[in-house]
């Protein structure tokens, strides 16, 4: 649940991307970002969620930014993180007809991190 929620605060299209954030983490790391007492309670002081060293820097700054505890850090519409995902998803070089593994899939995203 996003921080300005379970604070009462007024609610907009932010807390859907919130969401996305945790589940595009989960995704990635098979756990949630939120999971341990620790950090949820970094997540009410407004510290971001401390991500998988197996994502990619690319990938991981989406996921950390669509999952910031801080609103006003998120992307502002599930379009400008959908047009994020996109643009880290176009740096990977992946065969036609070939269907990554997981593995193989992170390891293209993080070798193209340089050519963007």
């Amino acid at each position: 649940m996003a921080r300005e929620q379970l604070l009462g605060r007024p609610l907009d299209a932010r807390v859907d991307v919130f969401g996305l954030g945790c589940a595009l983490a989960y995704l990635f790391t098979g756990a949630s970002p939120y999971a341990s007492d620790a950090a949820r309670m970094a997540g009410l002081r407004g510290v971001g969620p401390e991500l998988d060293a197996e994502i990619p820097p690319l990938v991981g700054r989406v996921v950390a930014q669509a999952a910031a505890p801080d609103r006003q850090a998120r992307f502002g519409t599930a379009l400008e993180l959908a047009l994020a995902c996109r643009r880290a998803a176009r740096t990977a070089q992946v065969g036609a007809g070939h269907v990554p593994t997981r593995a193989e899939w992170l390891r293209s995203l993080n070798d193209a991190e340089g050519s963007v």
